[in-house]
């Protein structure tokens, strides 16, 4: 009789067959491999948390039970993806004075300090703070709990990958603050307290203002070790919803915050990936030169204008393009640019970059993809020869036109031994573990948080 289970765990402890059955045999049946004895436990749990879906709700990380299992399996977790999506629930309206029937405005500032994992946000007003709490959903107080976060977070000591999804905004609420942005702060206030000396990729899909709350300096409640964290970051993978650029709200405000955001990580990044979701977007990097701010055309003043004694004030200075210094990977995806803009994100980055990735972008006004990637073919440019592979035409616009596809790669061409050495750095992560393949579907494959699997 004892035959049998020592036979079975004897079959797990080999990794090629464990690896096949993982991929043949659902979430199910591997939590009740987990469940069969404590062996087989511990063979499986590290493999089923690897990576860990979370849904925010407003029992995520003040429910104790879910805090006690999470402490459990925390230190498995190395992918941990953030899932809040926008809905009617995250909506919230004005505040109202109970007496007056005033609209009240107050001024958000995170508590930190920890306290109990049920503690309810505080508020420098007790008045207010009751006019919160009657009539703000719960899903509010638990997002702007930062003691929460931080108690939660404190367990992901192994964390190397974190993916934050916030989809479903509507594009008429892009100026409004809802829960989800509340959440923002906490997740980020909690991520610069944890001890996560591990983490170094970094993956958003989330709305344009988003990056406002989760900037790594000058934001909400952010401390003096703030740096050192996001410093840590060597890869990013970034996908924004767009909206109408030419428009009568051209969010000109959200373009700059999130150039803004970019710029915070200039001197760590290796690998950059930018995407826009929808309709196609600026260059985030390079600003300056797009037709979106280009300053305006000088005008003929008036008499009283000239010679008034109030001067006129002076113009904006112009916004300068982000520069990488040790970026090897840049991709700008579903975007438009101008042949020279192009052109000065690639001087400025091929002394680095080893592949430029312009998946579906246009060129507008004048001037073709050949004209762009001149830094690139002429006889100084750093690693030699380039090569251009392009694998799809682009849908071209009605309002962007292009007279040629983009290059989807474009790379240099070394010799057979540079290549094959190459091959082996884009395999490996930076830091020596292998590198997730990017094509998983972490929703389907990673597991969600739930306190009974413990």
């Amino acid at each position: 009789m004892a035959a049998g289970p020592q036979l079975f765990y004897c079959l797990w402890q080999d990794s090629r067959i464990r690896e096949n059955l993982f991929e043949v045999l659902s979430k199910e049946d591997i939590c009740n491999v987990r469940l069969a004895s404590s062996a087989c436990c511990n063979l499986v749990t590290k493999r089923l948390f690897l990576r860990t879906h979370l849904t925010f709700t407003a029992s995520s990380f003040t429910r104790l039970p879910k805090i006690q299992a999470l402490s459990r399996i925390g230190h498995y977790i190395e992918h941990l993806t953030f899932y809040f999506p926008h809905s009617n629930a995250t909506f919230l309206p004005p505040l109202i004075h109970p007496q007056s029937g005033r609209e009240i405005s107050f001024l958000y500032t995170p508590h930190t300090s920890m306290g109990s994992v049920l503690e309810r946000p505080k508020f420098a007003n007790e008045g207010l703070g009751e006019i919160l709490t009657s009539q703000y959903p719960p899903l509010f107080h638990a997002a702007s709990n930062v003691p929460s976060f931080i108690n939660a977070m404190k367990h992901l000591i192994n964390i190397r990958h974190l993916t934050i999804k916030t989809p479903g905004q509507d594009p008429k609420e892009r100026y409004r603050r809802d829960i989800v942005d509340y959440a923002l702060i906490s997740l980020r206030v909690a991520l610069e307290r944890a001890p996560m000396k591990k983490l170094n990729k970094l993956s958003l899909s989330v709305h344009p203002s988003a990056f406002l709350y989760l900037r790594p300096v000058q934001g909400f409640g952010c401390s003096p070790s703030a740096g050192r964290r996001w410093g840590q970051i060597r890869k990013m993978h970034i996908n924004v919803d767009s909206w109408d650029f030419y428009g009568p709200s051209p969010g000109l405000d959200h373009l700059k915050i999130i150039q803004d955001f970019l710029c915070n990580y200039s001197t760590s990044l290796e690998k950059l990936s930018f995407t826009w979701y929808g309709r196609k977007g600026p260059c985030p990097i390079a600003l300056a030169a797009d037709p979106l701010f280009a300053p305006p055309r000088n005008s003929l003043k008036l008499f009283r204008e000239v010679t008034s004694p109030m001067s006129p004030l002076p113009q904006v200075p112009p916004r300068k393009p982000v520069v990488f210094r040790k970026l090897r990977y840049l991709a700008v995806r579903n975007a438009t640019m101008n042949a020279a803009q192009v052109a000065d994100l690639v001087a400025s980055h091929k002394h680095c970059v080893r592949e430029f990735d312009f998946e579906n972008s246009v060129l507008i006004s004048d001037g073709s993809w050949d004209d762009a990637l001149a830094p690139l073919m002429n006889s100084h440019s750093h690693g030699g020869y380039w090569t251009r592979h392009s694998m799809a035409t682009v849908t071209e616009l009605s309002s962007v036109h292009s007279n040629r596809p983009s290059p989807d790669f474009y790379e240099p061409e070394p010799s057979a031994a540079v290549a094959a050495v190459a091959r082996n750095l884009y395999n490996n992560d930076f830091d020596g573990v292998e590198e997730e393949e990017e094509e998983v579907d972490y929703e389907e494959h990673s597991e969600e948080f739930d306190p009974c699997m413990r």
